[in-house]
């Protein structure tokens, strides 16, 4: 129901646009409502719902890029946020600074999972031998 969709871009949109600084939210909300106004007209006509939340997409994927801007699950709740690339940068930065975050000399999951294969082998009695070849194979 491109009704529903319209309404759910609606929503998410503004709650997106309400984290952004004050100076950019009515631009970026201009920019959302030209979107929103242009798939409307655009679709009012047309029936294949496919085709219209991948035109939906497809434009706001375009805005996003024109104006250096990603969209991104919020850390909390279930929102999603509209931000600059470079502020997604520098929380990113941020966070692997004050984390600690340390770079690896090599992807370790190769021998976590070595590790959790041995240890799944000597539980006999969780898993038996048939059903563990099935699972890690």
């Amino acid at each position: 129901n491109l009704q529903k969709t319209i309404e759910t871009h609606i929503i998410d949109s503004e709650a997106a646009i309400s984290s952004l600084p004050t100076d950019r939210q009515e631009h970026i909300r201009h920019k959302v409502a030209d979107i929103l106004e242009n798939t409307i007209s655009k679709h009012k006509n047309q029936q294949d719902k496919s085709t219209d939340d991948q035109t939906t997409t497809k434009q706001i994927r375009s805005k996003l890029k024109k104006n250096e801007l990603i969209l991104t699950k919020a850390d909390k709740g279930n929102v999603t946020v509209i931000m600059t690339k470079q502020d997604y940068t520098n929380k990113t930065m941020d966070f692997i600074t004050k984390t600690n975050c340390t770079k690896l000399d090599k992807d370790p999951t190769d021998a976590y999972q070595k590790f959790i294969k041995q240890a799944l082998e000597r539980c006999t009695n969780i898993i038996d031998g048939p059903h563990l070849t099935k699972t890690f194979k």
